[in-house]
Order: structure tokens, then C-alpha cells, then sequence
């Protein structure tokens, strides 16, 4: 499968990739599923797809979105393939490094004195300004049906011989997509949120912004979120390292609640899998 963009051709991640993680014991049961062999190293990328073949389709030539990173970078990759104009706003206290690939991109930046849920709303005013097409969370529902193809694979994979997913969460965009994914194809589990709200090594997890209703799914799957510490979730990114799974904190954080999960069940009887959302270069 290829999608072509402009005169260029883009092979995307079409293989799931699962590993089954063996040790330590209390992760026996665990499954991670990479999502970060993609383009820009991450499950961002099935997104920008979805996004870039609607604009291509409808004829829209110009995308915006608020922006602490993956999404921003693998959008504005996307976009540029395609011939597409594509606009960023960031806070002013951004990582210089993420604006730097956002550059690189071609990304038309706006810097705003603002984060958190306020970045978004001035994002969403100013697309609508504008008159552009907004890719913002809660905004565009092409990126939560971009993820169902997520839980599709899983149910390839494991059919209803699963009792946990656990998703790094925010938006509760990813979390919802594959439920949906995962509901169509008759499949159940329990969802279950990585949170991080008070972390200085996994920001992409912190911000509790939940613009996708991440609740709503907790309560259709009978799942529930983990708060987790940043000791939690670098005492997992370490593990993952020494097996050569070069993540970064916040996806490291599915697997510190399947630790969590297996303490609360000594037996190790349930199945989980936990989804791998970036590599180790993002934070």
C-alpha cells in the first residue's frame, strides 16, 4: 500500500509490530505494540495520513493545529509532502529542538503566550479566523478514526483473548479511536489511560486536557485511568532500554501501569497490551 503525495511516494506502517515482553516477571503478560517505526516515529503518523487524503480528496489547502510536538511535526511532514500549508501555533516556552523540526518542515509557526487547555482555545479561534481547515483534538474527528486501524490490528492479532489495552493519555485521543476500533470488530477489553499529571519527564501525558472524552470510553469498556509518578515510568523506560525498546517516557508509562495492574493480580491470568505511541528521540 502507498498514498501519493504530490509526485512522491509514502509507504506507511501497515505491519503491526508486537513484542511480548518476558521479563521481568511482573510484566510476563504484557504485550507492547510499537506504533514508533513510522515516519516521524510515532502513532501521529496514521493521523497526518487520515488528515492529508480528506484535504487532498476536499480540496483543502491549508491545516492548522495547536501543538507540544508529535502531532506537529508528523502533520507538518505530511503536509509538506502533499503541497499543503500547514500552520502551527506553540507556546513561547516550547523545546527549541521541537521547533527546530517543526522548521524544518516548512511549518508556518505562530508563538503564543499560552499552554495547556488555553493554547488550544486560541488555536481553535484562530483556525476558524483564518478559515483553515483544524486539526485541533475534539476539533477533527479523522484523527480518533485514524487510530481505530489500531485496535483492528490488535484484533487481528488477539481477538477477544485480551483483557487490558493501556494507551498513554491525554486528549483521550488515541484511547478512544482504538476502543472504537476494537468495538467494530466485535472485540472487547478493558481501556485503560497512562497518565502522568504532575510529570516532568512526560509532558505529552500531563496536561489532562481530555478534549476527546477519554471518560466516556473508561465508562463504555468498564476501564479507569493510572495516575503514575515519573520514578514509576523511569523505572519501566529502563527495563525497556536494556530490551532495545528506545521509547520515550510517556509511552514507557502503559507499561509502568501494566505493572500496577499485575501487582493487583499476582497470578499474572490476565492478558494486556500496552501501545507504544513514540521513540526515544521525543519526550
Amino acid at each position: 500500500m502507498s498514498f501519493q503525495y504530490q509526485n512522491r511516494y509514502f509507504k506507511p506502517n501497515i505491519q503491526p509490530t508486537i513484542f511480548s515482553i518476558s521479563s521481568p516477571h511482573e510484566l510476563s503478560n504484557t504485550y507492547a505494540k510499537i506504533e514508533y517505526f513510522d515516519s516521524t516515529g510515532s502513532h501521529k503518523d496514521r493521523e497526518s495520513r487520515k488528515i492529508v487524503e480528506y484535504c487532498r480528496k476536499n480540496n483543502i489547502n491549508a491545516v492548522g493545529c495547536a501543538s507540544t510536538g508529535n502531532f506537529g511535526i508528523s502533520s507538518s511532514a505530511h503536509c509538506k509532502m502533499a503541497g499543503i500549508e500547514r500552520h502551527v501555533l506553540i507556546s513561547t516556552s516550547i523545546n527549541t529542538v521541537k521547533q527546530h523540526l517543526l522548521e524544518l518542515q516548512d511549518a508556518i509557526i505562530h508563538k503564543v503566550n499560552a499552554i495547556g487547555k488555553e493554547i488550544y482555545e486560541v488555536s481553535n479561534t484562530k483556525m476558524s479566523e483564518m478559515g483553515i481547515y483544524n486539526a485541533n483534538p475534539g476539533q477533527c474527528f479523522l484523527k480518533v478514526a485514524a487510530n481505530k486501524s489500531i485496535g483492528y490490528e490488535i484484533n487481528v492479532l488477539f481477538g477477544n483473548d485480551l483483557d487490558y489495552i493501556i494507551c498513554p493519555a491525554n486528549n483521550g485521543t488515541l484511547l478512544r479511536g482504538v476502543w472504537l476500533g476494537l468495538r467494530e470488530k466485535g472485540a472487547k477489553a478493558k481501556m485503560v489511560g497512562a497518565v502522568a499529571k504532575n510529570s516532568s519527564i512526560a509532558s505529552s501525558i500531563s496536561g489532562n486536557l481530555e478534549f476527546d472524552d477519554p471518560a466516556s470510553v473508561y465508562k463504555q469498556s468498564q476501564g479507569f485511568e493510572i495516575n503514575l509518578t515519573d520514578q514509576q515510568i523511569s523505572d519501566v523506560h529502563n527495563t525497556l532500554l536494556s530490551m532495545g525498546i528506545f521509547c520515550e517516557p510517556s509511552s514507557a508509562a502503559s507499561l509502568a501501569a501494566a505493572k500496577i495492574l499485575n501487582s493487583e493480580n499476582q497470578s499474572l491470568t490476565t492478558r494486556i497490551i500496552c501501545i507504544i505511541t513514540g521513540c526515544g528521540l521525543k519526550k
